[in-house]
């Protein structure tokens, strides 16, 4: 029976839980035992939260997208677009009616239409028309599968295919069999059966990369989607889940047979040397069965011959199936193309052993090396794709949970976006200009010289703060909000300004009233980039001490004070919003 975590869950424990990782994100690599004591929490529970908080996200690039210009293109499109959707979501439907509808073309092109051939000797129309149908036929198969994004309708069809050309291919064979032995009937059905069965592995397996590839854009987009998400959005999201883990109506994540069977468990703790003993193992066990001498390529079919067939053939899936197992239970693709890769390599090396007729001469021939090259390559290609769906069937399992409202995987999504949301915590200087009596200036003068003047003086202001890595955040008409990175560099850039003041009036300004200036600063913490926040104190305390300033003069904060311990400054006697405000003596540059 699977383990589970249990349903009782300590609301007090989890958030102290929560804030505890929060401030310290280190302890996450502690035992988990040590955690659950401290919190009063179970330990499978503390387990799942560390297990979810550190699964890896991807940096996922913007996708550039275009659009047609021409409005009815874009309606054609649209309804074709809509249309395939809606044929593609059932897609076990859509492989019968188009498998059907592709034996009915076969059946219209062998009886109703003419053989003549296209050139003397060369294919008939009917060879040209049955092949281009089937590639069709294949391209749409792949379209649906990779819309889809599930590797278990490629399983189904496969499945159903196999059915189907083995019926088509025994029943071809019996109708030209009438009149011979049963005994070679049966073989022939026989070794037509295996055909057919690899031939539909062989669609299973192409098509299941194709909707791996399928699922694997879909999780991009929704971790597109989740990165674009603003602060307000996040929050939004946080207080959610909040309100959703304090009503306590939880349902506990069963762990799968993937996380916790002892397979699993021995593969994570030594993963190449368990890859390499069971390669090494079912290869030199496969050699040995062919060194037996009872699979001559002609003759009849003994019992002792189909016996060793069947051995090999169930080797071939076993070793088959353990490459995806691999890929399914390593930590990341890359790890899963690399064991993959490691499987076709130690398959390799057993033929170098001078056993079943093998060794060095064997193993350096230029026909093994290309063999095993191309093995080892299909191999890493197969379990790179095991560990795709791996990684998509564990973003399936935590969005489950977390629509379940699993109280661990809520935890953890709570405790990534409490990080994503103070990731960027840090000081900044913030800047705030005003252009006094600015309304005034604007009432005297010509509109179109104000509307010249002032979008040089925003212009003006831009470039010098670029100058000293300043970031303006705000404009308006009589000034701006800039962040620094420091202190020392928000306040040469105000020195900056009002010493080149006097410049940008006498060559810029076309108004007949000069631009004076009055600017504060103030240094605080902004959590996140200062242009996505939607509201920080700091921005509001450095408006309010600009108000502070005399005209051409620098008024600062405390806070701006202590940082510049060599600057000169004047203390003023009132405080402005709890802050004490100082002048700079010297606003201008030397």
């Amino acid at each position: 029976m699977p383990a589970e975590v249990s349903q009782e869950l300590s609301i007090d424990g989890a958030t102290a839980l929560l804030s505890h990782l929060r401030k310290n994100p280190a302890h996450l690599r502690s035992a988990p035992e040590d955690l659950a004591r401290q919190f009063g929490l179970s330990t499978a529970f503390v387990q799942n939260v560390i297990t979810e908080a550190q699964r890896p996200r991807r940096e996922v690039a913007p996708v550039l997208t275009q659009r047609l210009s021409f409005e009815f293109l874009g309606k054609i499109w649209n309804f074709f677009r809509d249309q395939i959707k809606r044929t593609f979501a059932k897609p076990m439907p859509f492989f019968g009616w188009s498998t059907a509808f592709l034996v009915g073309f076969f059946v219209l092109v062998h009886f109703g239409v003419s053989k003549a051939q296209v050139t003397p000797g060369g294919p008939g129309w009917n060879d040209v028309a049955n092949f281009g149908s089937v590639t069709l036929w294949l391209l749409a198969q792949g379209a649906c599968y990779f819309s889809n994004g599930k590797v278990r309708f490629p399983l189904q069809g496969g499945l159903i295919l196999w059915v189907l050309l083995t019926g088509a291919t025994s029943g071809s064979i019996a109708l030209q069999s009438q009149g011979k032995g049963e005994a070679g009937l049966a073989e022939a059905v026989w070794i037509s059966t295996l055909a057919m069965f690899f031939l539909s592995a062989f669609y299973v397996l192409v098509f299941s990369m194709v909707a791996l590839l399928g699922g694997w854009f879909k999780a991009r987009n929704l971790e597109l989607r989740d990165d674009e998400m603003t602060r307000q959005e996040l929050l939004e999201r946080y207080f959610e889940l909040q309100q959703r883990l304090e009503k306590g109506n939880t349902r506990a994540r069963v762990v799968t047979w993937l996380e916790a069977s002892p397979t699993a468990l021995l593969f994570r703790r030594y993963p190449l040397p368990v890859t390499v003993a069971f390669f090494a193992t079912t290869t030199l066990t496969a050699d040995f069965i062919v060194s037996l001498g009872n699979n001559p390529t002609t003759g009849p079919l003994t019992l002792s011959m189909f016996v060793a067939i069947v051995i090999q053939i169930a080797l071939f899936l076993v070793r088959f199936a353990a490459v995806i197992l691999i890929g399914l239970l390593s930590p990341a693709i890359g790890s899963a193309i690399w064991m993959g890769l490691a499987s076709g390599l130690t398959m390799y090396a057993v033929k170098w052993l001078p056993w079943f007729d093998h060794g060095p001469r064997y193993a350096t021939a230029i026909p093994t090396l290309v063999i095993y090259g191309f093995l080892c390559l299909v191999l890493g290609i197969i379990s790179g794709f095991a560990g795709v769906g791996a990684d998509l069937q564990k973003r399936v399992v935590r969005e489950q949970s977390l629509a379940d409202n699993d109280p661990a995987t809520v935890l953890a999504e709570m405790l990534r976006i409490q990080w994503k949301l103070s990731d960027e915590t840090k000081d900044i200087c913030v800047l705030v200009v005003d252009a006094a009596k600015s309304s005034q200036m604007k009432a005297e003068a010509d509109p179109l010289a104000v509307e010249y003047s002032f979008r040089e003086y925003q212009l003006w202001l831009e470039q010098i703060s670029g100058q000293f890595q300043g970031k303006v955040h705000s404009t308006a008409g009589d000034g701006a909000v800039v962040a620094f990175p420091d202190c020392h560099l928000g306040l040469a850039a105000a020195r900056r300004i009002q010493t080149d003041l006097d410049h940008f009036n006498r060559n810029v300004n076309r108004l007949p009233s000069p631009f004076r200036l009055r600017i504060g600063l103030h240094i605080g913490q902004v959590v996140g980039d200062l242009d996505d926040v939607e509201f920080t104190e700091v921005i509001d305390i450095a408006a309010h001490v600009q108000g502070a300033a005399t005209i051409g003069g620098i008024a600062v904060t405390g806070a701006v004070v202590k940082d510049l311990p060599v600057e000169e400054f004047l203390p003023l006697a009132k405080e402005i919003d709890g802050q004490s405000v100082s002048l700079v003596l010297n606003p201008r540059e030397d």
